[in-house]
């Protein structure tokens, strides 16, 4: 099994994933806040550092973790594991749908401005909300499509509105 993970197969996956931290780096920008809004995620940053509010989807998520885990960092690691693993499920959905072979479309993702496009266009750089966006728009299933606007409007009701019209 170990030997199939440096198959061909997972090179454009390795490649994208490289240049998308390149890019996007590790996000640890909202660390600090996210420690604070684990443990209470209704609860407002002080005025000084209201604009680093983030997504609240991943403080709902720290929250439990934090229930069970006890660990702000470990806790942080996760729930941007989870937002990976999400836009891993969301991009093979999406080339499953569209037709499109996964390595084409992760080679259009890392070489074209595509990705990036979707992420930056509406100013919110968030994988759970672009992710739960390429599922919505991805399947035909009704309990897909409720979880992914779920999803969705926990990230940023605002542009939630925008990707629904």
């Amino acid at each position: 099994k170990v030997n199939s993970l440096f198959s061909r197969d997972y090179i454009n996956w390795y490649l994208f994933f490289l240049l998308f931290i390149l890019y996007h780096g590790i996000n640890v920008f909202n660390f600090e806040e996210f420690s604070l809004l684990i443990k209470d995620p209704f609860s407002k940053l002080p005025l000084e550092r209201q604009y680093r509010h983030q997504s609240p989807i991943q403080y709902y998520i720290g929250f439990f973790l934090f229930k069970i885990i006890s660990s702000p960092g470990l806790c942080f690691i996760i729930t941007q594991l989870i937002a990976l693993s999400l836009l891993v499920y969301s991009i093979k959905l999406f080339s499953k749908k569209y037709l499109l072979e996964l390595n084409y479309l992760l080679t259009v993702f890392v070489l074209s401005p595509g990705l990036l496009i979707l992420l930056h266009y509406f100013g919110q750089p968030d994988l759970f909300l672009i992710s739960s966006y390429l599922i919505f728009i991805s399947t035909n299933k009704k309990f897909l499509i409720f979880v992914s606007s779920v999803i969705m409007v926990f990230s940023h009701y605002q542009i939630s509105i925008f990707y629904f019209l």
